[in-house]
């Protein structure tokens, strides 16, 4: 970028350059040949400093993209501090709320598949199997013959 810039500054001062030695021509052809390189030269400066602020605006966005990946990965490491990898009966895992950071929120399992993509994905039981509210993919843990509830994985987890 900072090549173009000096590249502009340098087809300006040329420019006007040019233009100060018009003044003294007295040859109309001489005159019109320098207003035309004059002109010539503008176009050239206006081009690279174009060029130059579309490099700018794209580096901004760039930088305003990386700011906001590094935002939703502090997010996402915040959230992941109040979970722990869990098996949720018969090698099935899933991600346990830590009970030590409930506060106001019931126990719950997250999907492991949404955790790492998108961020928590609250597992819904539906009988037969859990499903994730947001990647949709589906566990089916076992435990003693029948799918274990949150309760149960939650005291699995306490008497591993």
């Amino acid at each position: 970028m900072y090549a173009e810039i000096s590249s502009a500054i340098a087809s300006a001062k040329a420019a006007l350059e040019l233009a100060q030695a018009a003044k003294g021509l007295a040859n109309f052809n001489e005159l019109v040949s320098a207003v035309s390189e004059v002109n010539t030269r503008l176009m050239a400066a206006y081009d690279v400093a174009f060029a130059s602020s579309e490099k700018a605006y794209a580096l901004s966005e760039e930088v305003r993209a990386l700011k906001d990946e590094v935002v939703k990965l502090k997010d996402l490491q915040a959230k992941s501090e109040e979970y722990e990898l869990a098996d949720a009966g018969g090698g099935v895992f899933a991600y346990l709320h830590k009970p030590s950071m409930q506060g106001s929120k019931p126990r719950h399992l997250a999907c492991v598949k949404s955790f790492a993509e998108h961020g928590v994905g609250i597992l819904q039981n539906e009988r037969t199997h859990y499903r994730c509210s947001l990647c949709g993919a589906e566990i089916s843990p076992v435990h003693q013959g029948h799918m274990p509830s949150v309760q149960e994985v939650y005291d699995m987890q306490r008497s591993a």
